[in-house]
């Protein structure tokens, strides 16, 4: 690789990955640029929460090659790899902790600087100031994916994975997050997400339609630009 080149946040190569009988995903093969908001569309079962779960260091596949910022998964433990920030489908929150000592903890864990300032302006940003004192477990399910949402953004991450972020929201709530999203974007900032909603899509720059693990050809790199 030439000195001057550019690093892609992802790089996927002939990736495969097979739960007992079943091939999840069949010779991917994708980049993902730093900066650039990456949409993963395609049906239930198409591979989609896999690949972004092979991303997150959480799967490992079973042949092809995975690099974070030229690390390879294979060939690196978690603790040499770049921060990558993953947010879930499923409630990850602590329910015993109020909203504000979940977002305090996740602060302090995630090394933020400022850790009050940023506590705060999570508050505010995602609207959780009426429910800062209430525990997590007892937050209905909208007011808990704000509380996920604001989590994994604390601090200036600089690679988001995002499984679905918007599915459980309100209209209102969804264009918050998008909003807040668009606020923070900077050069440095990867996102990659997951949805079935062509809303989310079009805020992304690049689609890639999955159909059972594999990409579909004729639609990546799709880019979403024109369509905002």
């Amino acid at each position: 690789m030439r000195a001057n080149a550019v690093i892609p946040t992802f790089e996927l190569h002939q990736v495969c990955k097979r739960f007992g009988a079943v091939t999840v995903l069949d010779q991917v093969s994708l980049q993902f640029a730093a900066g650039q908001r990456h949409a993963l569309l395609g049906p239930n079962g198409s591979g989609k929460t896999t690949l972004l779960r092979v991303l997150a260091g959480r799967v490992v596949v079973d042949s092809g090659v995975t690099a974070c910022q030229g690390v390879n998964f294979k060939t690196s433990t978690p603790r040499s790899r770049p921060d990558i920030r993953y947010l879930t489908q499923h409630f990850s929150s602590y329910g015993d902790l109020t909203v504000r000592e979940n977002l305090e903890f996740a602060a302090s864990i995630r090394g933020v600087i400022n850790r009050a300032q940023a506590v705060e302006r999570a508050l505010a940003e995602f609207d959780l100031r009426a429910e800062q004192a209430q525990r997590a477990g007892a937050l209905s399910g909208g007011i808990r994916q704000r509380l996920m949402l604001a989590a994994v953004l604390l601090g200036e991450p600089q690679i988001l994975l995002l499984d679905e972020p918007t599915a459980a929201l309100d209209s209102e709530t969804r264009a918050l997050f998008w909003q807040i999203l668009d606020r923070r974007r900077t050069s440095a900032t990867t996102v990659v997400m997951t949805t079935h909603l062509d809303a989310d899509a079009a805020h992304c720059d690049i689609a890639s339609h999955l159909r059972g693990g594999r990409v579909v050809p004729n639609d990546t790199p799709r880019h979403c630009n024109d369509a905002r």
